[in-house]
């Protein structure tokens, strides 16, 4: 019996299903992301309203579908949220009589945010030692159409200055898209590994409609070296680049800091007086 025809379809078949692999592969990647932007936005919030005194030890919070609708999210996003400050102490959920804030909770909130303002810290001194010279390898390697992919991504920065979600996506793809252009097998391997964490330093609390700007300006500046091949360039204007984006880091974090009152617990360890409604 002749089967060649069989394994002709099975090889087509095995082509598609890895073909729509890699297609929605990406687009599934971006949804995750955004669901757990969205939730980790939840989280600080809701810890934001504990710090400055909205939400006080022993009180119950509002219900899921009361927050649902101020965070503009799903109830589902709520829940893990929920969870999330239930496993830091954060939070208390009684069966049958709602969520509680936690005796203690204060102490908890002060120490995630300095620990999180520290890790913040760790993870822009990574990018400063990475980033220039992955960019100094890309204006040596970088082709003429991965060239016209960064001119479309920043293009698309200017075109959605205001949406920080689509901001936190464009500004991965375009530093994505510099190590792959490096053409260094191990390096892309390394920056795929430290993903996870890279993508901590563009979350949505710390954009602002300046950084923003000032970012989609280096990366104009950024395609301009890395076109003309001009590697010394390339790597000062990305070590620019990271330094401005921790710069602004910090401004945000003294910011709010001083907005929310976490200030005044950094230092003294005392309660806020600022007060706060839903």
């Amino acid at each position: 019996m002749d089967t060649s025809g069989d394994g002709e379809k099975n090889i087509d078949i095995g082509c598609v299903f890895l073909y729509l692999a890699k297609l929605v592969g990406p687009i599934f990647f971006q949804c995750n992301a955004m669901q757990k932007i969205r939730h980790d936005q939840v989280v600080r919030k809701i810890e934001e309203f504990i710090a400055c005194g909205q939400f006080k030890a022993g009180e119950r919070i509002p219900p899921e579908r009361d927050l649902a609708d101020h965070f503009q999210v799903s109830r589902n996003t709520i829940r893990e949220a929920i969870k999330a400050l239930a496993e830091k102490g954060v939070l208390v959920s009684r069966r049958g009589a709602g969520t509680f804030v936690a005796q203690g909770a204060l102490a908890c909130v002060v120490y995630g945010f300095t620990r999180r303002h520290k890790r913040l810290t760790e993870i822009f001194e990574l990018r400063n030692l990475l980033e220039p010279q992955i960019a100094r390898l890309a204006a040596r390697r970088i082709t003429s159409e991965q060239i016209e992919i960064l001119k479309g991504i920043v293009q698309q920065q200017r075109e959605n200055l205001e949406d920080k979600t689509i901001q936190a996506m464009l500004d991965d793809q375009f530093h994505s898209l510099i190590v792959q252009a490096a053409g260094n097998t191990v390096l892309s391997e390394l920056y795929d590994a430290l993903h996870g964490a890279l993508t901590e330093s563009r979350s949505q609390e710390l954009q602002s409609y300046e950084r923003n700007v000032r970012s989609m300006e280096y990366h104009g500046r950024l395609v301009e070296a890395l076109e003309a091949h001009a590697e010394s360039q390339a790597a000062t204007i990305m070590r620019e680049h990271m330094q401005q984006v921790e710069s602004n880091f910090e401004q945000l974090v003294r910011a709010q800091h001083h907005t929310d009152g976490t200030e005044h617990l950094l230092e003294n360890d005392a309660e806020p007086h600022a007060n706060k409604k839903l």
